[in-house]
């Protein structure tokens, strides 16, 4: 079982992680397998794969600010982070790199992140389980 206290102290690496892996320049994306190289043909699992890593990275973090929050206006405040994160990340690759803005991927991680809240308040064996690792 994991102590709430261990989870609080891992979310700041979490969040630098998903910052700094997102703003990773396309080479070294590539190199990891979750970009493709300019003027390469994309292909419908290289979008799909893209798609997979933005779901993950997004409704992973968003569940877990949510189930280290103690009240419900602490839940949606995490939420409204997230949000936040996600299209500050966006924005910060457009400038930086000036590249177009990504709507498709600042969609989809808004979208994980409500799908993670969404899960959170519908299903109660979620929420309990996920209670009970992090000894709430």
């Amino acid at each position: 079982m994991l102590k709430r206290a261990f989870i609080v102290n891992a979310v700041p690496l979490w969040i630098a992680a998903l910052v700094v892996g997102s703003l990773l320049p396309q080479q070294a994306k590539v190199a990891l397998g979750i970009s493709t190289p300019e003027g390469q043909v994309v292909t419908r699992r290289m979008v799909w794969t893209h798609r997979l890593v933005h779901y993950a990275a997004f409704g992973s973090t968003a569940l877990l600010l949510i189930a280290i929050a103690r009240k419900g206006r602490e839940r949606e405040a995490a939420l409204l982070a997230v949000i936040a994160l996600a299209v500050g990340i966006e924005a910060l690759q457009h400038f930086i790199y000036r590249n177009d803005f990504e709507t498709d991927d600042a969609r989809i991680d808004v979208f994980a992140a409500c799908a993670a809240y969404l899960i959170w308040h519908v299903v109660p064996q979620a929420r309990q389980g996920l209670a009970k690792s992090l000894g709430m």
